[in-house]
């Protein structure tokens, strides 16, 4: 049986980004999930693909924390605020 190591979070942060960065590039990590709903998830991207780990990173789903991708999930009161913001978990 093979263990795989994966970093949830990419893009969450520039400092959460670039540690999952150093552990990919060190062999401590073998794959990371973007949230690609954060403020930092094109930057955190760029950079991944500047060091040529983009086959590594998979897709985070997120429903409760930030701003939607589409005009729908925005309008969608179950999951959002009327600020169109995810409305989190407990709401």
């Amino acid at each position: 049986m093979k263990v795989l190591i994966n970093a949830d979070d990419f893009g969450i942060s520039p400092s959460v980004s670039s540690a999952i960065i150093y552990g990919l590039k060190n062999e401590l990590l073998d794959r990371t999930t973007m949230i690609v709903t954060s403020d930092y998830a094109v930057d955190s991207f760029k950079l991944a693909k500047k060091e040529n780990l983009t086959p590594y990173i998979g897709l985070h789903l997120n429903l409760d924390e930030g701003k939607p991708l589409t005009e729908n999930i925005k309008n969608f009161k179950e999951f959002c605020s009327s600020d169109g913001l995810f409305s989190g978990i407990n709401a």
